[in-house]
Order: C-alpha cells, then structure tokens, then sequence
C-alpha cells in the first residue's frame, strides 16, 4: 500500500460519535479520526505508542493525570500502556493519530 485515498474509504465507527479512516503499513498506522460535537473517548489505554496532530476543532485531552485543550496545530505523544481520551468540547474535531506498532484490531 504505497498511496492511500482516504476520500474512498468507508469511516468505521470506533466510538459512539467517534469515526475513523485508515492507512497503515507493516509497522505503522495513520488514524484520521472524526470525532461529533460532543462526543468522547473514553479513558483506555494500549501498549501501542501513539502520536497524534489536531487538525480541526478543540479538544479536552487527557494522558495519565493531566488534561490539556488542544486546538489545531496542537500534538501529543502517548507512550504505550498510558491512559489517556478525549472530548470534542467546541464543536466536531479532526485529528491525525499514528500508531506503531499497526492496531489490528482497528483493521476489521
């Protein structure tokens, strides 16, 4: 999988009012995730190491004991195990998370 054309690739539901679209490789994941006004993720965690880019929207994010809102432009880095989630707080959101190693759960 050399290009990706996420326009033709359906949304799969990962929360309640929480989609995402995906491009991955052998060890690595992009996860552009749309999340509804409103909506959450809730707190989890995962051994995969995360990273993520806001790209629309605000959100209130949480990783371990501290919570930032993060507006576009905005990053973060989630070691793996750590527990983190977030909340839509000004509208919908739009935020590119990249996992390594690749979440095969994500990929059915």
């Amino acid at each position: 999988m050399s290009f990706v054309d996420l326009h033709g690739k359906n949304r799969k539901q990962i929360f309640e009012g929480v989609k995402t679209q995906l491009a991955f490789g052998e060890r690595l994941m992009l996860s552009l995730v749309t999340l509804e006004a409103g909506s959450t993720v809730p707190m989890h965690s995962h051994p995969h190491e995360q990273a993520g880019f806001v790209l629309e929207g605000e959100l209130d994010f949480t990783i371990g004991e501290e919570t930032r809102r993060l507006k576009p432009g905005d990053s973060y880095i989630i070691p793996g195990n750590v527990p983190h989630g977030c909340a839509a707080c000004a509208g919908h959101a739009l935020v590119l998370d990249i996992f390594s190693p690749v979440r095969e759960e994500y990929k059915t």
